[in-house]
């Protein structure tokens, strides 16, 4: 029956959409759920609140600079004043020796906020590098978001084909369990065998139990990631994976993803800023020596991301390659087995095989779909992994 529901959904929406309108809200297309996610994910709001209050913190970091600023700029002018009157000519001793205590009072001030204003531009550096990381872990995870909407949805649809397949075989089981039954009573079969078949049906209801939980369990966690009530309907419309998927070449993926991997970035923007601090300190004490290490310490760790970077490429890179071939062949297996299913009907319908053996070549044909299925969304999986890497996400792939 749910077999029959996934044919009618896919046929309805490769036909331009449903008609039946009271169940139009239940049906979600997995660009709807990467839609939904979007807008009422809590974790992808928790990263919004993240860079609002990093960008606040930079206002605020930014108006103390320019306060300071202004004060330094203002004592500068003070001072200018003073040597200007100090350069007046028929000055008594008294008057030059009172500008000259008030300049000092002002070199004294100038020096306490040019501490200040040193320490309040470190300040403001610090919080335009918070900024900047909120926005790129914000970008980020909007991509791990889809990500997490793309393997939970396939997840679900080959959870739920494959439940179908648990139940066909199960109804097979338990038509060869009515038989032995039937034979034992003839006196033309053993208990063993009933028993054997009995279990056979009972475990196959206990994996079908379980995998129904589960798909209850992930349209729940889909459910929750869209917005929706935990236990709102959800009938997901399956999509079409194309036979094979272009792959980038090598350098050029690596490149792209190198650019754009905020771990790098970030290890190469700290380096820089150390080095900064590294030129403008002097030689007392030991700062500068603490700097160093702490660079060399950031460029190991920049020498690890990079290694790290180029192992989950090739990995990345193989894993599509395997997917692909997988498809292919779980594509001939399926064409193949369709075919001797479609002939095991003749066969039927001219009487030349029983009921059973039909069963068993439908069983077949719905393995083989189960298996083209699964090779599709994994290979649909291991392509969007791949495009992620090139905007320079590969976490969690």
């Amino acid at each position: 029956m749910r077999q029959i529901l996934v044919l009618v959904l896919t046929i309805l929406f490769m036909a331009g959409g449903l008609s039946v309108c009271h169940a139009a809200d239940d049906v979600i297309t997995l660009e709807q759920a990467k839609e939904l996610a979007g807008k009422n994910s809590r974790n992808l709001r928790m990263f919004e609140i993240n860079r609002e209050k990093a960008k606040y913190q930079l206002y605020e970091a930014e108006d103390q600079y320019d306060d300071a600023y202004y004060e330094y700029y203002c004592l500068v002018n003070k001072l200018e004043r003073l040597q200007e009157k100090l350069n007046q000519e028929g000055l008594s001793q008294e008057e030059i020796n009172e500008i000259q205590a008030e300049m000092e009072s002002v070199w004294d001030e100038i020096g306490k906020q040019s501490s200040t204003l040193e320490s309040l531009l470190d300040k403001k550096r610090d919080a335009e590098s918070r900024y900047d990381d909120a926005v790129i872990d914000e970008e980020n995870f909007k991509k791990q978001l889809d990500y997490a909407v793309e393997k939970l949805y396939t997840t679900i649809l080959k959870e739920e084909h494959n439940s179908i397949v648990l139940d066909r075989e199960r109804e097979l089981k338990q038509s060869l369990l009515n038989v032995e039954q039937a034979k034992l009573g003839l006196g033309r079969s053993t208990r063993l065998k009933v028993v054997e078949l009995s279990t056979e049906v009972l475990n196959l209801s206990k994996e079908i139990d379980r995998l129904d939980g589960s798909i209850k369990a992930h349209k729940g966690e889909l459910n929750d990631l869209m917005g929706r009530d935990y236990d709102a309907v959800l009938t997901l419309v399956p999509f079409e994976v194309p036979e094979t998927v272009e792959v980038p070449e090598y350098q050029t993926l690596l490149s792209r993803a190198t650019q754009e991997y905020d771990r790098i970035y970030k290890l190469k923007r700290d380096i820089e800023q150390r080095e900064d601090d590294l030129d403008e300190i002097g030689d007392d004490g030991y700062e500068d020596e603490l700097l160093e290490l702490e660079i060399e310490e950031l460029r190991l760790g920049l020498k690890d991301e990079k290694y790290k970077l180029i192992n989950t490429i090739n990995n990345l890179l193989l894993n599509v390659e395997t997917k692909q071939k997988d498809y292919r062949l779980a594509l001939l297996n399926y064409e193949n087995a369709k075919q001797n299913y479609e002939w095991d009907k003749q066969r039927f319908e001219m009487g030349k095989i029983s009921k059973l053996d039909l069963m068993e070549s439908e069983l077949n044909y719905l393995r083989s779909e189960n298996e083209k299925l699964s090779a599709a969304y994994d290979l649909y999986l291991a392509k969007r992994s791949l495009e992620l890497a090139q905007e320079g996400i590969v976490d969690n792939l």
